[in-house]
């Protein structure tokens, strides 16, 4: 029983994993001009290949908030041994940005007491002005039980709205299992065109992030890196450089007058659909100071002409001639020929041993929803119409049904076929 439990759960959390990648991805192609109409899934059966046969592994259904955002995700095994329920929420200025994650573990599904963890935590801080001064990023701890902080940055202005310094602190557990903090310092910032200050999806994260946003763009800075377990610290360069294809970010360390270190970012796109590569190249001075030693890996997102996914790899490599795949992922996408909406996707994994694709999961769209129609409340609308059928925050996220267990708030409860909103 246990160790079919252990497998319903295993499979359970494959298929959040991959419908949410699938989720994002459609949310992402999804928030257009407010008038158009948007159609998102609302329902998902997944499936796994075992034995040239599709099995039902899980059934997902999903709710919006009224910027088009992923409200809430529930998966339920297919067997009903464990449900899992994920709540999120969003910055009020930034609403794509997720500045919380709540999860709920039921087990079996139909279990009345879940086990609740909020998994991310996100505090953000603007100053009089709206201007973005302080990020906080903490994230649940699977070692210890508990929120950790991650992530610190700071930002500070000069005469413009333009930050002039960012200060990026990241907290992780080293090589040695020891906690570790590194320092990154970006100082006399000078930006390229387009600068809209919603900075927390590209500078609130990973460099990475930092090359995907196509406004808020780093031309040029210094550079000051340092970490907690060593004494002396690094100076360098960042040097942005922006095309209408490509967008090149070259962060490099220099001792004395000399390179001994580069991180080049280079994102670019392949064609209309929005299909780009991302690649990092990684350089580093050998030991008789000679020339670069280099590590490249590179990712590859394909898309068709509905923005949807038909090939992600990942590869790795010390040279762009030499190139190996280390994961790869090809979707077989079928389309309503009325509506044109998705109807399903078949998911094919590359086995790196035997260099060939094998189909593993099947997502079923059984139901669109029009995320347009959605007001912050009837995006997250129970079926039911009796009693207490939800509780809702300002923002249309689920909150439960419990009104006793709520902080302090203005909060829309939907009870007897009826809507209230009540203060606490």
């Amino acid at each position: 029983m246990a160790q079919n439990q252990e497998k319903s759960a295993m499979n359970l959390q494959k298929a959040k994993q991959i419908a949410a990648k699938v989720m994002a991805r459609q949310a992402t192609a999804g928030i257009v001009t407010p008038k158009a109409v948007v159609k998102m899934p609302k329902s998902i059966n997944q499936y796994g290949y075992d034995n040239g046969a599709w099995t039902l592994e899980a059934q997902n259904t999903y709710r919006y908030d009224s910027n088009g955002s992923l409200g809430m995700e529930e998966s339920t095994a297919a067997d009903k041994s464990v449900k899992v329920r994920n709540v999120y929420a969003y910055d009020s200025k930034e609403t794509a940005f997720c500045t919380k994650h709540t999860q709920q573990v039921f087990s079996p599904a139909t279990s009345k007491t879940p086990t609740e963890n909020v998994m991310l935590s996100i505090d953000v801080k603007r100053d009089n002005k709206g201007r973005l001064v302080d990020i906080t990023k903490y994230e649940f701890s699977e070692t210890e039980n508990k929120l950790k902080q991650t992530f610190h940055t700071t930002f500070e202005y000069g005469t413009t709205d333009m930050p002039v310094k960012i200060t990026r602190v990241d907290i992780y557990m080293n090589s040695d299992n020891v906690e570790e903090a590194q320092t990154t310092v970006f100082s006399n910032i000078e930006w390229a065109d387009g600068f809209n200050g919603d900075l927390l999806s590209s500078y609130g994260s990973t460099n990475e992030d930092m090359i995907l946003d196509k406004a808020n763009r780093i031309k040029n800075a210094d550079l000051n890196i340092s970490i907690s377990t060593e004494t002396n610290s690094l100076d360098g360069t960042l040097t942005g450089t922006y095309l209408d294809n490509k967008s090149i970010l070259d962060f490099s360390i220099i001792y004395g007058s000399v390179v001994i270190m580069q991180q080049i970012y280079n994102d670019e796109y392949l064609d209309e659909n929005g299909s780009h590569r991302l690649s990092l190249t990684y350089n580093q001075m050998n030991s008789d100071l000679s020339g670069f030693d280099t590590q490249i890996m590179d990712y590859t997102m394909l898309l068709n002409e509905h923005h949807e996914e038909l090939e992600e790899t990942l590869r790795t490599g010390t040279s762009s001639a030499d190139m190996e795949i280390m994961s790869s992922s090809k979707y077989e996408n079928s389309y309503n020929a009325e509506t044109g909406l998705r109807d399903y996707a078949i998911i094919s994994e590359y086995d790196t041993k035997t260099k060939q694709y094998s189909p593993t999961t099947k997502l079923e769209v059984t139901k669109y929803i029009d995320v347009t129609t959605v007001d912050g409340i009837n995006g997250v609308e129970e079926n039911s119409a009796d009693a207490v059928n939800g509780v809702y925050n300002a923002q249309g996220m689920f909150m439960g049904k419990d009104i006793n267990s709520l902080d302090k708030g203005l909060y829309i409860v939907k009870m007897n076929g009826k809507t209230v909103k009540i203060q606490k």
